[in-house]
């Protein structure tokens, strides 16, 4: 580290430092364990003008995510303003996942919210479809049908959604929230009656079979 370090000094001597030396460095100090030393290089890039990007972010929520400093992730959410609408997305994917995979499920949707709520960024359909399987994994079955319903548009969900067209989904998303939660279930049934009616997307039981053959054989929707 120390040679990195002034390695990295001569670069930015000559004036050769760009985000990704930065965020090298920054990625070396929590790996030596100096987080305030990873702080003060962030704030140095910031007074350069070298804006940040997802990655650099990343490092910094992951940790903090794991931590529970709450505070922390807010202050660099707000920073988040400065970067484009494509990165901003991604690392609040990254932080969504991270809460999920935390067992922090009120937090993770929270996070969701506070991207479109500030206008961050907005969510496309790989984001939603990040997000639901990260809640399935887990074993948030209702949390994931949720997102679903708020990346279709649809009614009975309590999230933000974005603005325009809805984005939707990856179809083998839909498919694998209907098995959790049960295809002859009640809140199964609703979601297929909800994507069919409103989004002309259909989840047949014939689409589900080979689904369920894999885990269970025998089984029948």
């Amino acid at each position: 580290m120390d040679a990195a370090l002034g390695f990295f000094a001569e670069m930015t001597e000559q004036g050769l430092v760009d985000v990704v030396s930065y965020t090298t460095i920054i990625k070396g100090h929590f790996s030596a364990g100096t987080e305030q030393h990873a702080r003060q290089v962030l704030r140095e890039m910031q007074e350069r003008g070298i804006a940040a990007n997802r990655i650099t972010y990343n490092i910094f929520l992951s940790l903090w995510v794991k931590r529970g400093d709450s505070d922390l992730i807010l202050l660099l959410v707000d920073e988040m303003k400065a970067i484009p609408n494509s990165q901003a997305a991604s690392s609040m994917s990254s932080l969504v996942s991270a809460y999920v995979h935390n067992q922090q499920i009120r937090q993770a949707l929270s996070a969701h919210d506070t991207g479109l709520r500030q206008d961050l960024c907005s969510y496309d359909d790989k984001i939603y479809t990040g997000i639901a399987r990260a809640l399935l994994q887990v074993g948030a079955v209702d949390k994931a049908a949720e997102v679903v319903r708020c990346a279709y548009h649809l009614p009975a969900h309590t999230l933000l959604q974005t603005r325009g067209s809805p984005p939707g989904v990856d179809e083998a998303v839909v498919g694998d929230v209907v098995l959790a939660l049960g295809y002859y279930s009640i809140a199964g049934r609703a979601l297929m009656k909800d994507l069919s009616f409103h989004r002309q997307v259909s989840v047949s039981c014939e689409s589900l079979l080979g689904k369920q053959a894999k885990s269970t054989p025998q089984s029948r929707c």
